[in-house]
């Protein structure tokens, strides 16, 4: 689901009001993200709490036969609540990107596609194993 963002709906869910709330769609950098925001959101004053959700579900794009990303994709949640501290608890954030990498993982037919019916395959998640083993680990 892209609209509304979910976030709304379960700020509405828990009963918090009308707080800000957003999606981040990052995959696996997404709840780096939501922590940072979150903390310069508390430090700068315009949150006093910040409940952050990072939910991934991929079960739905993985290809069980792709031995380079079967094992590694999967559904999980967690969740932080950032709020006001006597002590520093998360530390600066080194940000960055690497554009050049972006065909090591990727989506093997993209969602427009696959709606308009140009193509019948599902959308999968494919990746180089090693190439995104060594960028991720080195």
């Amino acid at each position: 689901k892209q609209t509304p963002a979910v976030a709304t709906e379960i700020a509405d869910k828990l009963g918090c009001g009308k707080p800000a709330a957003f999606d981040i769609s990052a995959g696996c950098a997404g709840f780096g993200y939501g922590l940072t925001l979150a903390k310069g959101m508390v430090v700068e004053g315009s949150a006093e709490y910040v409940l952050v959700l990072g939910v991934e579900r991929l079960s739905d794009l993985t290809d069980l036969e792709d031995r380079a990303t079967a094992f590694l994709f999967g559904d999980g949640a967690g969740a932080v609540v950032v709020g006001p501290s006597q002590e520093v608890a998360i530390g600066p954030t080194v940000w960055g990107s690497e554009g050049d990498k972006a065909e090591v993982i990727k989506q093997t037919v993209p969602w427009t596609d696959y709606r308009s019916g140009e193509v019948a395959r599902f959308p999968a998640i494919t990746q180089e194993g090693q190439a995104v083993f060594r960028w991720a680990v080195f």
